[in-house]
């Protein structure tokens, strides 16, 4: 993951969360490179098209390859499209674990981890609309997506509230252990419908506001309701 290397100015102790690099794992030889090649046209597909326009056709033309090559790496499209989420799913955590690491975060202030949070998601939420909608999509009807779904957000949550934990004696609302975590999840829920909307091209009151207008407003209510001094 790259960090900032400039020194550091007033406001930019938050920065390296939303600039950190997505990681992704290298493919070390030509087969995995194919392969990713692969699911990277089903991402495309998904982000641009939707999960109707995912065929196994259409994943060849996309990533320049035969079809025949797509079903020596995939069983089917859902093969792939399992793939894919995963894919996402285990680069999210692994991205997490290296952005959230505890050292880059010392002496960063409650309401900052909670406006990197912020913003590194609403980016990640336009990058990944389409997966995010085929994922909520097919959670309705999979088991094997909702548990993965719900698992890699634990973990995700459990690596933010480490940092939030460290920082209780910011907080005056009486039981700080249950209102931190009830001030990330409305944020993540508030997010996710943001994310759904976009990808259903839908016109909200959430797609109405700016992402600064958003932010702003979420820090203010989680400033309220944790009884954060100035």
């Amino acid at each position: 993951m790259n960090l900032p290397r400039r020194k550091a100015t007033p406001g930019d102790s938050k920065r390296p969360l939303w600039d950190m690099r997505w990681v992704r794992e290298p493919q070390q030889d030509r087969s995995a490179r194919t392969r990713a090649g692969i699911l990277d046209a089903a991402e495309k597909l998904l982000a641009e098209e939707g999960l109707e326009a995912l065929t196994i056709a259409a994943i060849a033309r996309v990533a320049r390859c035969s079809v025949g090559s797509v079903y020596h790496h995939f069983q089917d499209k859902q093969t792939v499209i399992y793939a894919v989420l995963d894919r996402v799913s285990n680069d999210t955590y692994r991205t997490a674990q290296e952005g959230l690491e505890p050292s880059v975060w010392k002496d960063v202030p409650l309401l900052d981890i909670f406006e990197g949070y912020l913003r590194y998601s609403l980016k990640m939420g336009r990058r990944f609309a389409g997966v995010s909608i085929a994922q909520q999509r097919l959670a309705l009807e999979d088991p094997h997506i909702r548990d993965r779904m719900e698992s890699n957000a634990r973990k995700t949550n459990e690596l933010i509230l480490r940092l939030l934990r460290a920082r209780e004696f910011e907080v005056g609302h009486p039981d700080p252990k249950t209102a931190m975590p009830l001030v990330l999840h409305m944020m993540r829920s508030v997010l996710s419908q943001r994310s759904l909307q976009r990808a259903m091209k839908s016109s909200d009151f959430l797609l109405r506001q700016s992402d600064e207008a958003l932010i702003r407003e979420l820090l203010a209510m989680a400033r309220a309701y944790l009884q954060i001094s100035a």
